[in-house]
């Protein structure tokens, strides 16, 4: 559930407590959920927005799930941006052929590849 349908929920949840207080009826059952899906809402609007789904993340490496087929891996130590267009760059190490090289992948790049297949992987080890 996302942040808005938690806050609609706990809007429900909240006139049913209301419609149960005018009829003489319990309203804390009604009042406990729309507690509980206010808070949800809170925690989804104010959670912090480290994650960019739509490209690499720092600290984690990425491989084929079928390394028989691709021998490959992109260890993603950074992003950073362009200064002039903002297009975000990552920073870090691929494993191709056997070896490992630096190398840096940009926004056309993860578009145009998708890097479908890929999983995503604890941080390979360093030295």
């Amino acid at each position: 559930m996302t942040g808005p349908e938690h806050y609609r929920e706990a809007e429900a949840h909240l006139a049913t407590a209301a419609q149960n207080f005018l009829a003489g009826d319990d309203t804390s059952s009604a009042l406990a959920a729309a507690q509980v899906h206010a808070t949800l809402a809170l925690a989804a609007a104010t959670a912090p927005n480290d994650a960019q789904p739509d490209f690499y993340k720092p600290g984690h490496t990425y491989a084929d799930p079928d390394p028989a087929l691709h021998d490959w891996q992109f260890r993603c130590d950074t992003v950073t941006t362009h200064p002039e267009d903002g297009e975000r760059t990552a920073l870090g190490w691929r494993h191709f052929k056997g070896r490992w090289e630096p190398i840096a992948y940009g926004e056309d790049d993860y578009d145009l590849h998708g890097f479908v297949g890929t999983t995503d992987q604890p941080e390979a080890p360093r030295g």
